[in-house]
């Protein structure tokens, strides 16, 4: 398995990485961890993998080689309440909040767009929890998406 997962701020990357990584018995990797080109160079040559993040800096280094990408394509509002949610449980502090928050519209339009265009089929859209929950439904009743991941 190689994937990708991508999405806004606040789209649940990181929840889901977690959860199939434990499915799977895969390591996951943040990229926002993840300091060179020699660190995702190292990552790429594993047979199994998921990455989640923004792969703004590694695009061209990393969609060639996963097997498939899982875009979290949330309504906006959604993320800014997530978002919100976030920031009144103290997960993050008001400068973080605002900053984050300046980011949700700028993510996605063309970066998006030319990723779905240039890879239909490695891409797996989730666009809210209900898209979501069939996912997960479909992982646990043992369909497996290895052929696609």
């Amino acid at each position: 398995m190689k994937l990708l997962i991508l999405g806004n701020v606040a789209s649940g990357k990181r929840a889901l990485a977690e959860k199939l990584s434990k499915k799977y018995n895969i390591d996951y990797y943040e990229l926002e961890n993840i300091n060179s080109k020699d660190e995702v160079e190292k990552i790429l040559k594993n047979n199994n993998y998921i990455l989640e993040g923004k792969i703004d800096n590694y695009f061209d280094l990393i969609i060639p080689k996963v097997s498939t990408i899982i875009l979290l394509d949330y309504n906006i509002k959604v993320l800014k309440r997530r978002l919100f949610i976030k920031y009144l449980s103290r997960k993050i502090n008001k400068n973080k909040y605002y900053d984050l928050l300046n980011t949700i519209d700028r993510y996605n339009s063309d970066f998006i767009k030319d990723i779905i265009s240039k890879y239909p089929n490695k891409i797996i859209i989730i666009k809210n929890n209900r898209e979501l929950k069939k996912l997960y439904i479909a992982l646990e009743d043992g369909f497996e998406y290895k052929d696609k991941i």
